[in-house]
């Protein structure tokens, strides 16, 4: 469908993994940070990414509604970059 969309979601996701298993394992400090930097980055990556077809836009927004760190979780940032990239 959109080979950009489906590597910011595995990238997120990847990212979001990376995050829990600091947590699981009681990372601290700088891994700790980083973890948490690269899902917060690639999930404003994702939430800022022109999707090209309505489908993609569906599916991009099906993800970001079932994702872990976002879905209920979704900060006014993240509704601030959706905003932004359905904008022309």
């Amino acid at each position: 469908m959109c080979k950009a969309l489906d590597g910011l979601i595995c990238a997120h996701r990847a990212a979001y993994d990376n995050f829990i298993r600091c947590i699981d394992l009681n990372i601290d400090g700088p891994e700790y940070a980083a973890a948490d930097d690269a899902e917060t980055a690639t999930a404003i990556a994702l939430c800022l990414f022109r999707c090209p077809k309505p489908e993609t836009m569906r599916k991009k927004l099906a993800y970001l509604a079932s994702a872990p760190s976002l879905g209920a979780e979704m900060q006014p940032k993240h509704i601030t970059a959706i905003i932004s990239s359905m904008r022309a």
